[in-house]
């Protein structure tokens, strides 16, 4: 069964600014326009294996090569590399 995320149920799926979208989900036009208006990641099933191996390895370097352990600056450093690597 597919889901249609339209622009009235985008931000139901939205989390930390990006989009994932899995088998089965379907993006209307205008749901797309808006995610792209308001810089929303939208990114493919086919792509989230490696973005989540992504995020992993960003995660290790700057905790062992930074020395950065906080949450929030590891998730802001994350969705920012992965906003400008998947543009």
């Amino acid at each position: 069964m597919s889901r249609l995320i339209t622009r009235n149920n985008l931000h139901d799926f939205v989390s930390d600014g990006c989009l994932i979208l899995e088998k089965g989900m379907l993006l209307s036009p205008g749901a797309d326009d808006l995610a792209k208006i308001q810089g929303i990641q939208v990114i493919r099933s086919s792509q989230a294996s490696s973005v989540e191996v992504l995020k992993k390895r960003i995660h290790q370097l700057l905790i062992g090569e930074f020395h950065i352990s906080s949450p929030e600056h590891i998730e802001r450093v994350q969705q920012e590399v992965l906003k400008r690597l998947l543009k």
